[in-house]
């Protein structure tokens, strides 16, 4: 492997200019010096698609694609992916942020733990007050089983770019967790993922745009997934799936998550109730 091999971000985004520019600019301001971003416009309304091509005319690391009209979030990053030139490929929400050292983090693991698939880290969320908590975290090295226990990845990896390729790309049919259902594909195929002991991807929930994890998308994403992959799932790892359908429906009772949520899966449960409680949507 080159000391610094070139690293491809994809970056979609849709009629959020402003969140994009920030966004984008997280990925510039790494200190990787090897890297290539992949922007795709998916059919924003014609000021805001000038404003993206703007943003991306101001770095020659950047390229810039459109869609015309809006095929969603799958087909941008599938775009994105068959034009990638980088050895290595990882990808980054229009409303979120890298955190520093990030993709330098990646390429080191990736030199360091060879017989690993993909990679992924630890995040953390950003409420509208402005506090941040901590999302996912600690290092994990997972397989299949884990993985359809619940999504221990977040919505991103760091992976070769001919992987990601061979597995299909992202699945346009389905509403949301086309990422977990990607993440699990790639497991079947039998790579195994490694997470880092970083949290160094901010998730933001702090504006007023929509977000797929926060709308009636993301219960039909998860049935979905329940779906496409039922012939994987043992008994436990059924009911815990089906169990976070109904925790994206809406708050769910402590009550609830005793009866209905797997003992390994109370802490994470009982945190993500806390939060929708509170009107922190995760």
């Amino acid at each position: 492997m080159p000391e610094f091999p070139l690293v491809s971000v994809y970056l979609p985004t849709c009629n959020r200019a402003d969140l994009f520019e920030r966004a984008l600019k997280s990925v510039l301001q790494q200190d990787y010096p090897s890297l290539e971003v992949l922007v795709v416009d998916d059919g924003s309304e014609n000021i805001t698609a000038e404003k993206v091509q703007a943003c991306c005319k101001n770095d020659p690391r950047v390229r810039w694609f459109r869609h015309e009209q809006s095929l969603g979030a799958p087909v941008a990053r599938n775009l994105a992916i068959t034009k990638a030139q980088g050895e290595f490929i990882t990808g980054l929400d229009d409303d979120d942020e890298f955190l520093p050292g990030r993709i330098s983090a990646f390429v080191a693991a990736a030199k360091e733990h060879q017989s690993a698939g993909f990679f992924c880290s630890g995040y953390r969320y950003q409420l509208r007050t402005g506090q941040i908590l901590s999302g996912l975290k600690g290092a994990l090295i997972f397989d299949l089983p884990v993985l359809l226990m619940k999504n221990v990845v977040g919505n991103q990896i760091f992976i070769r770019t001919e992987l990601l390729r061979a597995a299909g790309g992202f699945d346009p049919a389905m509403p949301a967790c086309q990422d977990y259902d990607m993440w699990v594909r790639l497991c079947i195929q039998g790579l195994q993922g490694y997470r880092l002991p970083l949290q160094n991807y901010l998730v933001h929930l702090d504006h007023e745009t929509p977000r797929i994890s926060t709308s009636v998308k993301r219960q039909q994403g998860q049935m979905m997934f329940v779906q496409k992959h039922q012939s994987l799932l043992t008994p436990t790892q059924r009911k815990a799936q089906l169990f976070y359908a109904k925790l994206y429906a809406g708050p769910v009772s402590f009550g609830q998550i005793l009866l209905e949520c797997p003992l390994t899966l109370w802490p994470l449960a009982v945190k993500t109730t806390l939060l929708r409680l509170a009107g922190r949507q995760v």
